[in-house]
């Protein structure tokens, strides 16, 4: 079976040039969409500072497409696998820039929460639990609202 040009882990000075080559080819609003879809094949194939570039290269040069979106989103999922908290708050940026969430995981509230649980401070915890609740319809069988209390839902 064959690869797609755009899905392969290779990304040695050939395997760029060939990438760059056939990019320029592609229809320019197709190739936001080639880019990111190698990041994350780089990212799949244990390639995280391959796959940082070109996720932030569709952040620089795709910045009204849909998959600047979800680079911002992946450039997160990346830092925080990495330990890098500091640069997971990028779901901060997504969820301040792109609140609907359209074209991503949808679970930007939900990773920055872990984030912000994850370090322990009382006021990170108390804004996690109020991030999360925004997205939650509460009601039966609920007959009171529920809390937040450190992180726990009373």
């Amino acid at each position: 079976m064959t690869t797609d040009w755009f899905r392969g882990s290779a990304w040695d000075p050939a395997s760029r040039e060939d990438f760059e080559r056939r990019l320029a080819r592609a229809r320019p609003s197709n190739r936001s969409q080639y880019i990111r879809i190698k990041a994350l094949a780089l990212a799949a194939a244990g390639q995280p500072d391959a796959a940082r570039n070109l996720f932030e290269r569709v952040i620089r040069e795709h910045k009204d497409s849909l998959d600047c979106r979800a680079s911002v989103e992946h450039l997160a999922d990346l830092a925080r696998g990495q330990g890098d908290d500091a640069n997971a708050e990028a779901y901060r940026e997504l969820l301040t820039s792109w609140p609907d969430l359209n074209a991503t995981s949808g679970m930007a509230e939900v990773s920055l929460a872990e984030l912000l649980l994850k370090r322990g401070n009382r006021d990170e915890a108390q804004e996690a639990c109020a991030s999360c609740s925004l997205r939650c319809n509460v009601g039966a069988p609920f007959t009171s609202t529920p809390t937040c209390s450190g992180g726990i839902w009373l």
